[in-house]
């Protein structure tokens, strides 16, 4: 338990309500920031030090009991061993950042974050970590909830990424990069997210180390590695001639097989199966998913502009609208790129004017 005057030495990042109305507080998720240097010994069960001066924000689920407060620890990151190992492996020039977060969806011109957590290791192994929900100012969608676990309830209160980009760009300012499809996904959303907050991206200039990228180099996925992984060891199969079309699809019929029997909770049809390996966004205006609809209006969905209206985009920087149409992108995406520079948009619930 943590009493009241706990909370008052910690002096946290979000006020709490005055003492005498902690009675009315209900059971609910709740960000808090705390410094371990100052952390009580009831902290230290899990083994944590008392010591260290890393900055971490946790989230707790608070109830009021008898005068106090009962604080639930959802998780806190347990990096400064691991961050030693990897500067024992890996020279470092500045800090590098593991980043990683969690949003309401995978379009950064759509989506935003609802979680972000960093861990800032730095060259002599030291490691400083921070977390915290984010209101995306918009509804989680119930299947992504069904998968990182964050609700609207828990963001209702968070603070909103605007409020936050002066404090996660100093986070990630003169630093390189790094997480798990970072690249892709995180680096994106964040450029995105910084866009829409009226901030210059802070990562600019930052090289990536993206452990996916790595995992996918190092341990490679072609028709032989299925193959071995799936256990195929026909007696064909061991004189096969990598390369050659026709053995190369008696060794896809042979993966497929293999796959199905694995995973026997796979859908059983074709029309299921297609659905389940390539899901369909309502909100994409094109095959590719370069534009996107976003509260009714048609916006890019990729580079440096994601995020960006086809109407603004027009009128302020056509230059990136002709780029698209010199480069290698679908007849779809370039027909919705010259009508935009005349001035014709797409409008939802029709096709694209032409």
């Amino acid at each position: 338990m943590i009493t009241l005057g706990v909370f008052e030495e910690f002096g946290w990042e979000r006020s709490l309500p005055p003492t005498d109305s902690l009675q009315n507080i209900p059971s609910d998720e709740f960000q808090a920031s705390v410094a371990e240097s100052h952390t009580p010994d009831s902290f230290n069960a899990a083994g944590r030090s008392a010591h260290t001066t890393k900055t971490l924000t946790l989230r707790y689920s608070f109830a009021y009991a008898y005068g106090h407060i009962h604080a639930v620890k959802d998780h806190i990151m347990n990096v400064e061993h691991l961050a030693q190992e990897l500067a024992t492996h890996l020279a470092l020039s500045r800090p590098l950042v593991c980043v990683d977060l969690e949003a309401t969806g995978v379009w950064p011109g759509r989506d935003r974050i609802v979680q972000i957590a960093a861990a800032r290791i730095f060259p002599d192994g030291k490691v400083s970590t921070w977390s915290s929900l984010v209101n995306p100012e918009q509804p989680i969608p119930p299947v992504v909830t069904n998968i990182h676990g964050i609700t609207d309830s828990m963001v209702a209160s968070a603070p909103t990424f605007a409020q936050l980009a002066t404090r996660v760009t100093a986070l990630l300012s003169d630093c390189d990069l790094t997480g798990y499809n970072v690249e892709r996904f995180d680096r994106r959303l964040l450029v995105a997210e910084f866009r829409r907050a009226g901030f210059d991206d802070p990562m600019t200039g930052a090289r990536v180390i993206d452990a996916y990228t790595m995992f996918v180099r190092k341990e490679p996925r072609g028709l032989d590695d299925a193959l071995r992984f799936y256990g195929v060891q026909q007696e064909e199969q061991a004189i096969r001639q990598a390369h050659d079309a026709r053995s190369d699809v008696e060794a896809t019929v042979a993966v497929l097989a293999a796959q199905l029997k694995t995973y026997p909770d796979l859908p059983k049809t074709v029309d299921e199966l297609h659905e389940w390996l390539n899901p369909a966004d309502p909100n994409r205006i094109d095959t590719d998913g370069k534009f996107l609809w976003q509260d009714g209006v048609a916006t890019v969905a990729f580079g440096a502009q994601a995020g960006t209206s086809l109407v603004d985009l027009a009128a302020r920087d056509r230059g990136f609208l002709e780029w698209i149409l010199r480069k290698d992108f679908s007849d779809e995406v370039k027909t919705i790129v010259r009508d935009a520079l005349e001035g014709r948009f797409p409008v939802r619930g029709g096709s694209p004017p032409t």
